[in-house]
């Protein structure tokens, strides 16, 4: 039983690390979806007001529009990364339960899920950094305007 047991342990917490970076990208997408959700909702509002007021600012609501369009493409790309991420995450996650259960030699592919899912993260993260950074600039421009 001694012995078992520190292997057990170590099994646990190999695949403790792909669920926890499933659940912290499930956390991230829940985010951002909120954000995406907002700017979309954005995005309609002024496509139409611009379609039922006689007043000519079109050219305002353009820019506008354009810059929410944007900031939305950045955020579905995080969004869909994080996705991919998580799906790179659950296969990890079956080839280690295959490794420690049936004893197949699946180190490298295992390796490999796993640093695609990472990269997959790190690419998210850098989008939705811009997507913020545009966002701060477009407060600026407002700031600036007022």
């Amino acid at each position: 039983m001694n012995e078992l047991f520190p292997n057990a342990l170590s099994e646990y917490k190999a695949i403790l690390a792909p669920f926890l970076m499933l659940t912290s990208c499930a956390t991230l997408v829940w985010g951002l979806q909120n954000r995406f959700s907002r700017v979309y909702h954005a995005i309609r509002t002024l496509v139409l007001e611009g379609k039922r007021d006689n007043i000519d600012y079109s050219h305002s609501l353009d820019s506008q529009i354009s810059q929410l369009q944007k900031r939305a493409y950045f955020l579905r790309n995080s969004i869909s990364g994080l996705y991919v991420s998580m799906a790179f995450n659950l296969v990890t996650v079956l080839l280690l339960t295959l490794f420690f259960v049936k004893g197949w030699n699946l180190e490298v592919p295992i390796l490999i899920t796993f640093l695609l899912g990472l990269i997959c993260v790190c690419g998210s993260l850098v989008a939705s950094t811009i997507e913020t950074s545009r966002s701060y600039s477009t407060l600026e421009e407002d700031v600036k305007q007022s």
